[in-house]
This record gives C-alpha cells, structure tokens and sequence, in this order.
C-alpha cells in the first residue's frame, strides 16, 4: 500500500511537472493525458478515487505557481477545440431511427472513426480511453470535483481570447439545447398528453424558457463585449425548473 501511495505521487509530481514546462503554444492535450492517467487508479473504488483527487487538490491549493499553469493549459485546451457538439449532444437521444443508429454503431465498430485533434469529444476520449474512466471519476462527489474548478478559477486568466473563444462555445451550446428543447416542447405528442399546452392564452414554458435564455445569451455576450453588464437574472433556472 505504501508503495502504491508512493508511486502515485511521483507520477503526480511528475505529470505536474510537464503541465508546469508546457511551451506557451504547445498543445496542451499530451501534458494533460499524463495527469488523467496518474490520477487513474488501478481500480474504481471510491476510496482509490479519492484519495487521488484530493492529493491533486492538495498540490494545487499548496502551489499557485502549478494552479495557475494547469488553469491556462486547460484554457487553451478548450478554447482550440470544437465544443457546441460535446455540450449539445453528449448523452441525448439521436434524431435518426432504430436501425439507422445501430448501423452506425456497426460501422464504427468495425471502421473507428480517425481521432479529430480538433474536436473535444475526440479529445475527451483521448483522455479518457478506458470504459473504466466513468467509475472512478463518479466516484467523487460534486463538492470534490467542484472544488477542483473553483481552485483553477477559469475567469481569471489574462488570456482574453481563449477564454472569449470558451464562453462563446458554451453560449453557443447553451442556446442548441434550448431549441432543441423548444422543439420537442412543440411536438404533437407532448400537447396530447398535456392538453393545457394548446389551451387559448397559455404560454408554452418551452418557448418562454427559448426566448428568455436569448436574452440571456445576449446580454453576456453584450457584457464579453465591453458593454453595460446586464442583469443576468435567474428567471431561466425558474423556468427550467
């Protein structure tokens, strides 16, 4: 056990290290495929998991200098790759049918689809390659992995471009899940079994929740801007509600 903790560490240490040496336009994706794989344990307990974890935030909470390296690596990492479609699409249902689908699956299986460097699923896949990776990764809590996003505090950095390009591509996202839930909100079937919904001067929530978050979208990219910073309310969060 003590040999186990022992190389863990160094291979934190170690994977720390090449996050704290990355060139300022180097791809960050191989420095950070080293830390995901020392942070994997060889197992998926939950005690494994979180020792691991909370070393890391440890060693981040000890040394701003390795904090702030692994924030702008992260930084570049996203704002240099394609994200609408891992926000927008990850675990959802595919609008193509039963057979179609799993002829895809098929295909795949077969012929793998070449990994796209640009591309964050095709990234996230890269760094986490294990069907495994879930287990221990669910095993934290949302305080734990919270913390660890806290910690780097996106919004702080001075890379003002990348992280402009970041929050577009999550507002972006943000409004392709929108419509889409507008959209299935406004299907025949839905209004079949809630009747209210076609009910003369009953506003559907769907396109209250679209319209609200436009405006919301709007006024961040207005304040992303240099403009006047609006009242980003939480109506929207009543309306998903």
């Amino acid at each position: 056990m003590v040999a186990s903790t022992q190389e863990f560490s160094a291979a934190l240490a170690a994977a720390l290290e090449g996050v704290r040496a990355l060139e300022p336009q180097a791809d960050p994706l191989p420095a950070l495929a080293v830390l995901t794989a020392a942070l994997r344990p060889r197992n998926s307990r939950e005690a494994a998991s979180r020792i691991r974890w909370l070393e890391l935030l440890r060693h981040l909470e000890q040394d701003p200098a390795t904090r702030l390296a692994l924030r702008e690596a992260l930084l570049r990492f996203f704002a240099a790759r394609r994200q609408v479609a891992f926000f927008s699409e990850s675990g959802l249902l595919p609008n193509s049918g039963f057979f179609s689908e799993a002829a895809r699956i098929l295909a795949h299986k077969l012929l793998p689809e070449p990994r796209d460097r640009g591309d964050l699923r095709s990234c996230i896949r890269e760094l986490f390659p294990s069907a495994r990776d879930a287990a221990w990764i669910t095993a934290m809590s949302d305080d734990e992995r919270h913390a660890f996003w806290r910690l780097l505090r996106l919004s702080g950095s001075e890379n003002a471009p990348a992280l402009q390009q970041f929050i577009t591509q999550l507002l972006d996202a943000a409004l392709v899940l929108s419509h889409r839930i507008c959209s299935m909100g406004l299907e025949p079937e839905l209004a079949r079994v809630y009747p209210r919904l076609r009910e003369p001067g009953v506003e559907s929530p769907f396109i209250a929740l679209n319209a609200e978050l436009l405006d919301l979208v709007d006024g961040i990219r207005h304040t992303l801007l240099g403009d006047e910073e609006r009242d980003h309310g939480g109506h929207v969060f009543v309306l998903l509600e």
